[in-house]
Formats: C-alpha cells, sequence, structure tokens
C-alpha cells in the first residue's frame, strides 16, 4: 500500500523572477545593467545616471534632468543553460522495470522562448519621463516609469512530458532527469515607478523613487509523493500552479556628490521587497500512489482550515509562495574629462552589497490548501531551499565622445564588471542562476541637443560547475554517512520536496549531481528625446 502524495512544490525561480521590481539587483537573479547606457558600460552607471533609468541605480542622477526628458527602450537577454547529470536511472523495484532503468540521465537544455523578446531573446523594456516642471532653475525634479526586472526568469525543460504510465498501460518515455528542480517557468511581472531628486547644493543631489510591483506567475514542479529515493515516476506528483501579488513595495534612496569639476561620488540604497503570491493550482498524481487499486488525488480542505485561502475547488487547491528580494547598498565614484564646457570621457567604478543570505530571499515558503482524497491527510507547508550568501559587485566602464559639430557627436561606452555567485557550488541548481558572473560590453551612441540613440550588446560569461553526487537509499540515508540525515540547515546540496513531511524533517537525496554551463548574451537599444 503506497500513502498518498501531500503537499506540492513550485518552482523557486519563477518566484524570484515575478516580482517585478529593485532591478539593480544582479548577484543571483538578475544581470548587470538595466538601461541602454548602462548595460553598455556593464552596469558602472550608479554615479552617472543622467537618464530615466536613474529610478533603478541612483534617483539622485535625475537631479541633472532638463526639460522634459522622454526615453523609450529595451534591453534584450539570451540564456544559454545546459545541465548533465550524473549517474543513471535507479531500479524502481517494480516486477517490470522500464527499459531505461540503467541507463545515464540525458543532459537538458533550456528550451525558452520568451514570450516578449525574440529569437531566445527576453525583452527587458525601458519607459520613462523625467521633467523639470518647466523650470530649469528649480532644483526640484520629477520622474515616472515602468521597471522591469533585468533577468530571465523564464525555463522550459521537457515541459511536454506526458506523466509515465504504468505497466500495464505502456511506459512512457524516460522522465526528465532534472524534474525536482524545475520543469517550466514563466513570470510577467511590471513595476509602475515614481521618483523625485532635489539639488540641495550646486554639489549635493539627493533623490527617491518608489516601486508599486504587479506579479503573476504560471510554474510546474515534481516532487516526492511518498519516499521514492528510486526516483520511481510513478511515486511522484507534479503541481502546476498560478497566482498574483498586486502590492509588491518597493524604494531607493540615491545621493551624489561633486567634490570637484572633475570628481564624482554617489551611493544607492534599495529595500528588501516581500511578495506573496496566491493563486491556484492543480495536481496531477504518479500511478502508484493509492491503495487497493484506487488511485490518490488532492482535494481543497475545508475553509474554516485553510491557511492559505478559503474557496478551493478539486482542480483549483488554493495557493501562497513567499519571496523576498533582498536590500542592497552601493557606492561609486566617477572621473570626468570636459573639454569647451562639454563631457568629452568619464570612467566609473562601482561596488555594490545585496543582502541574499537574509531569510526568505534564500528559501521560498510555499503553501498548498489541500489533502489526500482517499485518507485525508492534508499537505504540509513547504520550503524550497537555495541556501544563498550575500554578494558583492565590482563595475568599472565609461564612455569617450567623439565631437561631430552642432553639439552633435558619437559616443563610445564600454565597460566590464563581476558579481560573486549567490550560491555554493553544491547548491546550484537550475530553477535560479546562483552562479558567479563576468559581464563585458559596448555599445554606440549617436547624440544631438535634442536626442539620443543608445545601441550596445554583451556576454555574462559564467565558469562551468560540477556538483558532486551523494547517493542515499534505504540503507544510507545520509550523506555523510550517518545513521540519519543532518538537519535542514546543515546539508550541503538541495532535496526533493516531500509534502507528506514537515520541512524541518525531509529525506536527504539530493538531486542535483553533474554538470552545470551557462551564459548570457546582452542586446539594448534606446531612444531619449528633449523637449
Amino acid at each position: 500500500m503506497s500513502t498518498p502524495i501531500g503537499k506540492l512544490a513550485v518552482s523557486a525561480a519563477a518566484i524570484a523572477s515575478l516580482t517585478g521590481i529593485s532591478a539593480a539587483h544582479a548577484g543571483a537573479i538578475f544581470v548587470p545593467g538595466y538601461g541602454p547606457q548602462a548595460q553598455a558600460r556593464a552596469g558602472a552607471f550608479m554615479v552617472k545616471a543622467d537618464d530615466v533609468s536613474a529610478l533603478v541605480h541612483n534617483p539622485a542622477g535625475l537631479a541633472g534632468a532638463e526639460g522634459n526628458m522622454l526615453q523609450l527602450g529595451s534591453n534584450f537577454i539570451s540564456m544559454s543553460l545546459s545541465f548533465q547529470r550524473e549517474g543513471t536511472y535507479r531500479p524502481t523495484g517494480e516486477d517490470d522495470e522500464p527499459s531505461y532503468v540503467g541507463e545515464p540521465f540525458p543532459e537538458v537544455t533550456d528550451q525558452t522562448d520568451p514570450a516578449v523578446g525574440f529569437a531566445g531573446f527576453q525583452a527587458v523594456p525601458l519607459i520613462g519621463f523625467a521633467t523639470d516642471l518647466g523650470d530649469p532653475d528649480s532644483p526640484l525634479r520629477l520622474a515616472a516609469g515602468v521597471i522591469t526586472p533585468h533577468g530571465f526568469p523564464e525555463r522550459n525543460f521537457a515541459a511536454d512530458y506526458e506523466f509515465s504510465q504504468s505497466p500495464a498501460q505502456g511506459r512512457a518515455e524516460a522522465p526528465p532527469p532534472q524534474r525536482y528542480d524545475v520543469m517550466e517557468q514563466a513570470a510577467l511581472k511590471g513595476g509602475p515607478t515614481v521618483g523625485a531628486a532635489y539639488q540641495i547644493t550646486d554639489d549635493l543631489d539627493v533623490g527617491g523613487r518608489f516601486t508599486w510591483g504587479i506579479a503573476h506567475i504560471s510554474a510546474r514542479a515534481y516532487v516526492w509523493g511518498i519516499r521514492n529515493y528510486e526516483e520511481y515516476i510513478g511515486r511522484d506528483g507534479y503541481f502546476d500552479v498560478e497566482g498574483w501579488d498586486y502590492f509588491v513595495p518597493n524604494f531607493g534612496l540615491g545621493a551624489r556628490y561633486r567634490p570637484s569639476s572633475s570628481w564624482e561620488i554617489g551611493a544607492s540604497y534599495s529595500s528588501s521587497a516581500r511578495a506573496s503570491a496566491q493563486g491556484e493550482g492543480a495536481a496531477v498524481l504518479g500511478y502508484d500512489l493509492g491503495f487497493e487499486g484506487e488511485q490518490d488525488f488532492i482535494r481543497p480542505v475545508a475553509d474554516d482550515e485553510a491557511t492559505c485561502a478559503p474557496g478551493g475547488e478539486l482542480d483549483a487547491l488554493k495557493t501562497c509562495v513567499t519571496f523576498k528580494l533582498p536590500q542592497s547598498l552601493g557606492a561609486g565614484a566617477r572621473w570626468i574629462w570636459e573639454d569647451e564646457g562639454r563631457e568629452r570621457a568619464d570612467i566609473e567604478f562601482d561596488i555594490k552589497w545585496e543582502n541574499w543570505s537574509s531569510g526568505t530571499a534564500s528559501d521560498y515558503e510555499l503553501i498548498v490548501d489541500g489533502e489526500s482524497g482517499l485518507t485525508g491527510l492534508p499537505m504540509r507547508d513547504q520550503r524550497l531551499r537555495h541556501h544563498f550568501r550575500d554578494t558583492f559587485s565590482f563595475r568599472l566602464g565609461g564612455s569617450y565622445l567623439f565631437p561631430m559639430g552642432d553639439g552633435r557627436g558619437l559616443v563610445a561606452s564600454a565597460g566590464a564588471a563581476y558579481d560573486t555567485a549567490a550560491a555554493p557550488t553544491q547548491y546550484t541548481r537550475l530553477d535560479i542562476d546562483g552562479n558567479s558572473k563576468t559581464t563585458l560590453a559596448a555599445g554606440l551612441s549617436y547624440v544631438t541637443p535634442r536626442l539620443r540613440v543608445d545601441a550596445g550588446g554583451g556576454a555574462v560569461l559564467q565558469p562551468d560547475r560540477r556538483v558532486e553526487a551523494c547517493q542515499t537509499d534505504t540503507s544510507q540515508p545520509s550523506c555523510d554517512g550517518g545513521d540519519s540525515p543532518p538537519t535542514m540547515a546543515q546539508r550541503e546540496q538541495p532535496d526533493p520536496i516531500q509534502p507528506l513531511r514537515d520541512r524541518t524533517n525531509q529525506f536527504q537525496s539530493p538531486f542535483n549531481a553533474g554538470e552545470y554551463s551557462s551564459g548570457y548574451t546582452l542586446m539594448s537599444v534606446g531612444v531619449t528625446t528633449w523637449f
């Protein structure tokens, strides 16, 4: 007799990406360089910050806006991601073993075709407006825009896989080797943002912004129905979820100071932001989850027992996911060369700290208000673990103007950046990018007194990672060879979500061993006009 499945889980990377806020973050999820100018400088833009993307990089930069500034543009990000899991398909213990048992796990690659973008590139638009309110002598500037995270939130790994059938029904294909990590996820997000800057003195600017995040998420993830060291598909289950959070507030503060005509220094702070997505999901259970020949199913709990929300239905279980983007703090300095009263060149160096080790910025809390349809056993609250640590980024970039007369010119920009890894090597996963990043970028701009056109591109290079294997089973339930697994906090690799067990007492069975290869290709275009 098999015990029915319990709590089912949502993919973590999608939750991380859904918030649509705080695009300045880069260490664990996002790519450096939001906005066309910043991308061409590999994100070294915190002090310069002289267009509407200052809402993200440093709101104090808005103090330099003249007249009315309208900016339209987009960055484009293409991700490559592959995983060769170590090992082979394990025996299931059935009398009629599947034909794929004993075969090596196949290499899997992300096949995402983003809904917003082209040719595999995810579009990251920037739309914004800044104004001096018709008074160029006023120290106050206002701005508004729609901010989207500078990353690649979508994943598609064998999303069309058909749940394996029982021997009597005929076998389906071998299950995807990464299914406990991520199968499919998509996120639509937007962050309506308002900001203001004030020039306290001729040399000191301050600014702030407020973002109203609106988030939508859809995802699929596999879990263990019961203890399943064999990774037998008949004892798996998967869960499809769709959810919204209509209010994910976030704010930022910034300052910029000019100690001389050749130097500027700046600092920027972004608050943490907590997203609590609520929606509905549906469970599909393996053919060997049940008893006496009857397959189990998941039904909603009674309304007075609901933890997420009342009103669940059989194919629409109430689901809640909580995730926090961390606070960040950055500082930078910029050297400026002026010629005949016009900036000819600059070089900027920035440093940023991001607090990824904080609470649910690393581990995501999951609730599904459901229970076994055969026994009434409830689903237990779960947590997806990533063991993130704080990150630091270092960015160097600059620009050079080639004058063309009549206020026109060509601006060449370039930059390089390095972001430390958020995830320890043994916690490398496919669902969210915790690897280190080396960014190389360049761009070219055409400028006139009333118009600026930007175009650029680059690459994010990431080292290949190898995660060492750990094999557990009923005779050895611990990676350290002990009689019992270490506590969840002490474990060095992620385990499949096991919904029948409390989140602090899961079986140890890491699924992420193998070789990882990843990287990004970047492009950007933008137009800015003054009137």
